[in-house]
């Protein structure tokens, strides 16, 4: 997947962290083009991108619930059950059971398309709405460091 202005949802942080949730996506497309699946490279690249994913959601959690997207949990629980099934996956393909990495990448850009471009995009205009007048809103407004998870 390419990344497109028309993916913005106008907040900063946010637009940097989806950029970066779709380059970690391509980079394990890449790797599987490079390795097996059961290569360390793969591995590490697909907690980077769990770790990356749930630093993410964390930071555009606190900005749907300090400005009162009236489905912030809807949205809370879309993450956990991405970042669960994602875990998920990741301990299938290590143990061999069937699961291959082409399904996860499908899945991943399938999450992608589906809940970045489509439910993220509708909180767009609500908090656009609620945070005009707001000069240059960051993650520090909110209380969040924008910076990756250190696990």
């Amino acid at each position: 997947m390419e990344w497109k202005d028309s993916y913005n949802v106008g907040i900063k942080d946010l637009d940097a962290q989806h950029r970066g949730l779709l380059d970690l996506i391509n980079r394990i497309g890449d790797l599987a083009d490079m390795f097996a699946p059961s290569n360390p490279v793969v591995f590490g690249a697909l907690n980077e991108m769990i770790r990356y994913a749930d630093n993410h959601f964390r930071t555009e959690e606190r900005y749907l619930e300090k400005y009162g997207y009236p489905k912030y949990l809807e949205q809370r629980e879309e993450h956990e059950a991405f970042v669960e099934k994602t875990f998920e996956m990741a301990g299938d393909l290590e143990k061999e059971n069937g699961l291959t990495l082409g399904a996860i990448i499908l899945f991943l850009e399938d999450w992608y398309a589906d809940h970045i471009l489509g439910k993220d995009r509708s909180y767009a205009q609500c908090l656009a709405t609620k945070m005009a007048g707001q000069a240059d809103v960051d993650s520090t407004s909110v209380g969040v460091e924008a910076s990756r998870l250190n696990k």
